[in-house]
């Protein structure tokens, strides 16, 4: 936080958070919710991607 006080730099795919990572997983849904039918996603291509990944 000192460093990078605006937590500017994703350290996430540095390999000395691996364990963290490993340890949080065991918190994500084993399964996802179904998309709400008046989500406002519908603009966001992150989500419209998900969406049809989902519907497969």
């Amino acid at each position: 936080m000192k460093d990078d006080p605006n937590e500017w730099k994703n350290v996430a795919s540095e390999p000395k958070y691996n364990r963290v990572k490993e340890n949080l997983k065991q918190f994500l849904p084993k399964l996802n919710a179904p998309w709400s039918p008046g989500n406002s996603y519908d603009g966001v291509e992150y989500f419209k991607k998900q969406r049809l990944e989902d519907s497969k």
